[in-house]
């Protein structure tokens, strides 16, 4: 929890704020410019809401800051304009909320996601799925297999009309088990067109 001056300088600082920002005490942050805090991307960000907060309204945001300590932290950040009796903005009470641990596991599942993505879009078998029997990706080598150029020429078509005649029946049952039970069933060799 923090206090901001007209100015946009920290007037107080909070115990935990201190220790966050990994600072040996609060001198080391009084009176300096809270759009200091961000690094160089998020300074605009920073200083575009304490404006807003200055003018009356409630604000909220992220920001990316390195400590002295060389570590970077994210943070939420909600800012809240204090009026006086004359409905005048005078000071801005400011929250802080540490959410590294989850930027971090979050860029972590996203760097897990696009591999994953990346090993089925280059996998030599060929991939397809759909939602309610419409297709809704196909990698390249179910392209291939059907012979189209590119994703725009399978996608929202229905799944059967790969799929071949011989085989529709078998498929379509198999559809309306895991439509019924909502489980994955034992893989199948199919005939496609």
């Amino acid at each position: 929890i923090f206090e901001l001056d007209g100015n946009g300088k920290f007037i107080t600082i909070n115990p935990a704020g201190i220790k966050e920002l990994s600072l040996p005490t609060a001198s080391a942050i009084i009176g300096s410019y809270f759009n200091e805090l961000p690094l160089s991307k998020d300074k605009r960000v920073a200083e575009k809401y304490v404006k807003k907060t200055w003018k009356g309204s409630f604000e909220q945001f992220e920001i990316k800051t390195q400590t002295p300590d060389g570590s970077v932290k994210h943070f939420k950040i909600k800012l809240i304009p204090l009026k006086n009796l004359d409905g005048k903005v005078y000071r801005v009470l400011g929250m802080a909320e540490n959410i590294s641990v989850m930027k971090n596991l979050q860029d972590t599942l996203d760097e897990r996601e696009q591999q994953f993505l990346d090993i089925i879009e280059l996998s030599p078998i060929a991939i397809g799925i759909h939602s309610n029997a419409k297709i809704v990706y196909a990698n390249k080598s179910f392209l291939e297999l059907v012979n189209a150029k590119s994703i725009y020429e399978v996608m929202g078509k229905p799944a059967l009309d790969f799929v071949h005649s011989d085989y529709k029946k078998i498929v379509q049952n198999r559809l309306n088990k895991i439509s019924r039970h909502g489980k994955p069933i034992p893989l199948i060799e199919e005939k496609f067109i």
